[in-house]
């Protein structure tokens, strides 16, 4: 998540609803020069999300209210359309938004 050379690309939001995971990819993203705001799961997700500006979003597919697409498209609204929106999965992508980029 670097341009070439190593420069980092910006502030990252990571969403995610398990909080000991959400910090152990921090860790290994900030190791590599990045910028990280773990914003936890709930209510107040897409403030929190909008508040930090970031200028990647990482979301679990697995949080819940609200979900993905409902963050995806808020922040969309919000920040505009070329936000890249990253969804993190653990099983099945099936379920992955249309709203969203990439899917890993």
């Amino acid at each position: 998540m670097s341009l070439r050379g190593g420069v980092p690309l910006g502030h990252i939001a990571l969403v995610h609803e398990d909080v000991e995971r959400a910090d152990a990819l921090a860790k290994m993203l900030r190791n590599t020069g990045q910028r990280i705001t773990v914003v936890p799961s709930g209510r107040r997700v897409l403030q929190q999300v909008l508040d930090c500006g970031p200028d990647l979003l990482l979301v679990s597919l697995s949080i819940a209210d609200p979900n993905v697409g409902a963050v995806a498209r808020g922040v969309r609204q919000a920040l505009g359309p070329d936000l890249p929106i990253v969804v993190l999965y653990k099983y099945d992508i099936s379920d992955a938004p249309p709203e969203t980029d990439e899917i890993i």
